[in-house]
């Protein structure tokens, strides 16, 4: 699958690269509130899945609600897609 995109792979490499360069200068440049934030990353990204897993799921109750969440711009099967990253 991953052949037939090489121009979205090697930019994801280089999103990737650039990621893990910003938070190794974090840890240096914060010392211990640097390794707070980086540790805290696992946990904030697996509450951010459960939340988009929960707004696919509740869309059209959200819509009579008029919680109008990530889901509802994107549409479901983009915002599968977002999911599917986590």
């Amino acid at each position: 699958m991953w052949n037939s995109y090489p121009d979205i792979q090697a930019h994801l490499l280089k999103w990737l690269e650039l990621i893990i360069e910003k938070i190794t200068d974090l840890i240096e440049s914060q010392g211990k509130l640097g390794q707070l934030i980086v540790t805290s990353i696992p946990a904030s990204v697996t509450v951010m899945a459960i939340l988009l897993a929960n707004n696919i799921c509740d869309l059209e109750g959200n819509i009579e609600d008029d919680r109008f969440t990530l889901a509802y711009p994107i549409g479901v099967d983009k915002a599968l897609l977002v999911f599917k990253w986590f």
